[in-house]
């Protein structure tokens, strides 16, 4: 008789796609990070900062070495900080690209974040 509890392929298998569940969520949240972190950058790390990731992200280096830049920025600036925490990572939207210049009229700083 056959014992379906000592059939050992469906636990491998199961264990195998919660490894697999796991670290698909693990690089998930790097990129989450490294999105957020860059729109946390542009959002409120000032000219400078967004310029030097600007720079980096044209230099051609690997996403390794931008996610390390974008990391230490958010640790150096309370402010790229602050903007990253209050990001909503909820895309729902549809596929049409709003129009650009009333999102510019109505942020309130972007005037001062082109100068």
């Amino acid at each position: 008789m056959y014992d379906v509890t000592s059939d050992q392929r469906r636990k491998i298998a199961n264990q195998k796609n919660i490894q697999e569940l796991s670290q698909a969520q693990s690089r998930l949240e790097r990129h989450r990070e490294l999105l957020g972190g860059i729109i946390a950058i542009l959002r409120g790390g000032g000219t400078g900062s967004t310029e030097d990731l600007v720079a980096m992200v044209r230099s051609g280096v690997g996403l390794s070495q931008i996610a390390a830049h974008v990391r230490n920025a958010r640790r150096a600036t309370a402010a790229v900080e602050s903007f990253f925490g209050a990001i909503e990572f909820v895309i729902d939207g549809g596929n049409e690209l709003p129009p650009l210049r009333p999102l510019l009229n109505a942020s309130p700083n972007w005037e001062a974040s082109l100068s």
